[in-house]
């Protein structure tokens, strides 16, 4: 199984429209070099950036037992990165079967599909801005790492959800 990282940035929209186009892209470069490092620290794998959304998954090349954990420490690490340029980020995670490939000839992109791509969106869709939420698949996996607040978000397309947030790592040594 993968994982599936998905962050956007809170009301960023609003935000773009008070800046040049400009200093614009050179803030979300910033910001996403900064994730760019994180998503290798952790070993997952960035799939892309669309706006202001960012993507990436573990366990695309190598399998780890530690992918689980690492996605939800990774997207840790990304909310103190964002606030550092005052921004915010809802993450979430989710852990499932996925497809992965590249489609069609031209301007050809590699990407991931399945319902699981879905189910961790509506994780981070669903989520709370500066919060880590992950799914039910995820939390079985990790829930003995960290101290979580269990939620029921309405997801599209899926109804009820069972969700959790991360409060706080249960090893602090390891923040």
């Amino acid at each position: 199984y993968q994982r599936r990282v998905h962050g956007d940035l809170v009301q960023f929209t609003k935000m773009a429209s008070s800046i040049t186009a400009v200093e614009l892209v050179q803030l979300l470069n910033d910001v996403f070099n900064q994730l760019d490092s994180i998503t290798e620290r952790y070993c997952l794998e960035k799939i892309k950036t669309i706006g202001d959304a960012y993507f990436a998954v573990s366990n695309l090349n190598i399998n780890s037992e530690k992918a689980p954990f690492n996605c939800c420490h990774a997207g840790l690490d990304m909310i103190k990165i964002v606030t550092q340029f005052s921004l915010q980020l809802r993450v979430g995670v989710h852990t499932g079967a996925v497809v992965s490939g590249v489609l069609g000839q031209k301007s050809v992109a590699f990407d991931v599909w399945g319902d699981s791509v879905n189910i961790a969106s509506r994780m981070e869709s669903t989520g709370v801005p500066n919060r880590v939420q992950v799914s039910q698949s995820t939390y079985v996996l990790v829930s003995n790492d960290f101290y979580f607040e269990n939620r029921v978000v309405m997801a599209k397309g899926k109804g009820e959800m069972n969700a959790y947030l991360i409060v706080q790592p249960t090893n602090m040594e390891q923040v």
